[in-house]
């Protein structure tokens, strides 16, 4: 059973409808490739309205998650596929609900009411926009657009549903219409004087009308079957006692229809189900709250609120009173949904619910916006989220899921690769804020903890060709050699802890790179003090400078990029080296710097894009990608972008993305997957 998503109908009950006069169906255009061809069809009215189909080429399949939360969904009559949109108007293609399948990103306009059916080895999918317009879109299994035909609202369109491979669709001007893939005109039926059609309710064999008729003291909703062939015929009226309302399903035989009333004090939501044939109700039952309903079988009735199901079983309810009185239940929140297949398919956050009466699972991505990275070896990058991590491939798909990284009820604060398979990890306890220092072989599933107790994470750093540790801004900074045969840290030297205000930062550098210098000290007090040392245990001798400005980043050569105010009063993003300025960078407002491994190039985010500069500032590309947050550069030379809409990989001699992923570990789940506030994901954004 398919239910059509209620729209707020525009047509006065009071209005009667002319019957509509025959007509013979038109002759479909074929159309060409990306050409419109226009196809008039003449409605009773004597209107001429046109369905604008366009052929598309085939674009390359993307995978994504939503970038917000669900607000609609629409599910095909066997319940295996289901076609959603979010609250910033993305869509997707759901080919599998069994977690097999990654959702696909499907580009059509935005829609207040959607449906999708099977056509083919692909899908129809049909859209109502804000305006009454239909559009009709074939699909290929990847979600790509094969052939649209966009329909005007002339009258408005209210909502359709999928019979068979074909569209029904009913009108402001309360015309029932049943359409071809391409938009053509099968049949058209009006309703009788004084009625309007509120929803289609459909099943595999039948359609059932929601008619609302009304004079001056009453309205009422009764269903009317619709026989849909090669014309469009209305059924005889099933006369049902009372009001039912708009919140109604069928089973999936046909046979009952239930809703969701109220009493006449309005005290208590029920569940009240009738026979069809009988026209009698055979079962009622006083429910908690449900913002919409569905049948899963005969006997189950799905109760849906938002995020949640409850059940009834129609074997245990009791037949109402024959003295029952009720009202239509009326609630401004419904909960989209689809049915099929015995499950029902509700939205929850950016996931989908499928549910039965015997249990729920949660079909969405166990790793999205992550909120660490760290660069390994061959090309590897490894990504987390609280206690969960990735280790991907060049292709940024998942090669391992390290499990030691992080122990229980902690978060992680930094990691770092040290050799082969092994990593320095910082995690932070989430009850105490104890921080600890810890070996991890992600291959072994090991952890050694070298540190524990520390009452202040610091910032950890590690230069691989020193094998040099450092701990900053905490109460001690501290220097260790990494010493992998007693996987160890050797302390080299503890600084005294800070006075008052200040703080020091020190950075391992690569004596190659900086003419012998393997360490940066950052003294901040009210000026700052940058001083580059040959050696880790002589920290407070060398060249140095002293600046009026903040440190934005460094690199392994020993460059020191500093923002300080210009001559002008402007911020300037000067750089520095061995104690002398070398120059500065063009900035755009709020700046971060990543600089390459060696030194020579440092790519630039700020609020409009991802650019890439020289040392001297010489711009190579900028590519205009929102909402980038960190900028690795790989051990095979590429780069790695990162966001809370997924990662890309970035070809740093042409400026071109080479790979996109927005989401790992796509499944279902006993449990709902984390959820996190999301922006628009790279994999959708244009390159």
């Amino acid at each position: 059973m398919r239910i059509a998503l209620t729209l707020v109908l525009l047509a006065a009950c009071s209005s009667p409808t002319p019957r509509p006069t025959t007509a013979q169906p038109p002759k479909r255009v074929p159309p060409d490739a990306g050409v419109p061809a226009v196809a008039p069809v003449v409605t009773p009215r004597g209107v001429t309205t046109t369905a604008i189909v366009k052929k598309f080429p085939l674009r390359p399949m993307i995978e994504s998650p939503h970038a917000g939360v669900i607000k609609l969904v629409a599910v095909t009559a066997d319940g295996t596929a289901a076609l959603s949109v979010d609250d910033i108007d993305g869509l997707r293609l759901w080919p599998k609900l069994d977690g097999s399948v990654e959702p696909r990103v499907v580009e059509l306009v935005h829609p207040k009411a959607l449906a999708l059916g099977r056509l083919g080895d692909g899908f129809l999918a049909v859209v109502v926009d804000d305006v009454g317009g239909l559009v009709i879109a074939t699909l290929d299994p990847d979600g790509r657009t094969r052939q649209r035909a966009t329909i005007a609202p002339d009258p408005g369109y209210l909502g359709a549903v999928i019979v068979d491979g074909r569209v029904l669709a009913w009108r402001a001007d309360q015309i029932v219409v049943l359409l071809d893939p391409d938009g053509a005109v099968r049949a058209q039926l009006a309703t009788e004087p004084g009625e309007r059609v509120t929803t289609l309710l459909t099943t595999d064999t039948k359609v059932v009308a929601i008619v609302e008729t009304a004079n001056d003291t009453t309205v009422r909703h009764r269903p009317r079957p619709l026989v849909v062939g090669a014309t469009l015929t209305w059924g005889p009226r099933i006369e049902l006692a009372g009001d039912l309302g708009t919140l109604v399903a069928l089973s999936p035989s046909g046979k009952r229809l239930g809703a969701l009333v109220t009493d006449k004090a309005k005290t208590t939501v029920q569940l009240l189900v009738w026979d069809l044939a009988s026209q009698k109700p055979i079962a009622h039952q006083v429910i908690r709250f449900a913002t919409n309903l569905a049948f899963v079988d005969e006997e189950h009735v799905s109760l849906i609120q938002p995020a949640a199901f409850e059940w009834a079983d129609l074997t245990a309810a009791k037949p109402p009173d024959p003295a029952l009185e009720f009202e239509p239940f009326t609630n401004p929140i419904r909960a989209s949904f689809g049915v099929g297949g015995g499950h029902v398919i509700a939205p929850r956050n950016d996931e989908l619910a499928v549910a039965t009466p015997r249990e729920t699972k949660y079909l969405g991505y166990g790793l999205e916006s992550p909120q660490v990275a760290a660069v390994g070896t061959g090309g590897q990058l490894l990504v987390g989220l609280g206690e969960s991590f990735a280790l991907l491939d060049r292709e940024l798909h998942e090669v391992a899921a390290p499990s030691a990284l992080v122990p229980s009820q902690s978060t992680i604060a930094g990691v770092h690769w040290l050799e082969g398979t092994r990593w320095l990890v910082e995690t932070s306890g989430l009850g105490d804020g104890k921080t600890a220092i810890a070996i991890v072989d992600i291959a072994a599933n090991t952890r050694k903890e070298l540190r524990a107790g520390l009452p202040v994470a610091p910032l950890v750093m590690y230069e691989p060709e020193t094998k040099l540790v450092t701990f900053s801004l905490g109460d001690a900074p501290e220097i260790a050699r990494w010493n992998p045969t007693k996987l160890a840290l050797d302390k080299l030297v503890t600084l005294a802890k800070p006075n008052g205000f200040e703080q020091r930062e020190l950075i391992p550098i690569a004596p190659s790179l900086a003419g012998g210098t393997q360490l940066l000290s950052v003294q901040m007090r009210d000026r700052t003090t940058l001083r580059w040392a040959s050696s880790p245990t002589t920290v407070d001798s060398g060249p140095s400078v002293i600046v009026d400005g903040s440190l934005a980043g460094s690199d392994r050569a020993g460059h020191a990029f500093v923002w300080q105010n210009g001559a002008d009063q402007k911020l300037t993003l000067a750089v520095y080296a061995q104690g002398k300025q070398l120059g500065t960078l063009p900035t755009e407002g709020t700046t971060t710097v990543w600089p390459d491994p060696k030194g020579t190039r440092v790519v630039l985010l700020t609020s409009r894009g991802v650019s890439l500069v020289d040392l001297d500032g010489k711009p190579q590309w900028q590519l205009a990608i929102s909402g980038t947050t960190e900028a690795h550069w790989l051990d095979d030379g590429t780069l790695a972008l990162i966001s809370a809409g997924g990662l890309a990989r970035v070809d740093p001699a042409r400026g071109e993305i080479t790979a996109t992923r927005c989401g790992w570990r796509f499944g279902l789940s006993p449990t709902p997957h984390p959820f996190t506030s999301r922006i628009e994901p790279v994999c959708v954004q244009p390159h």
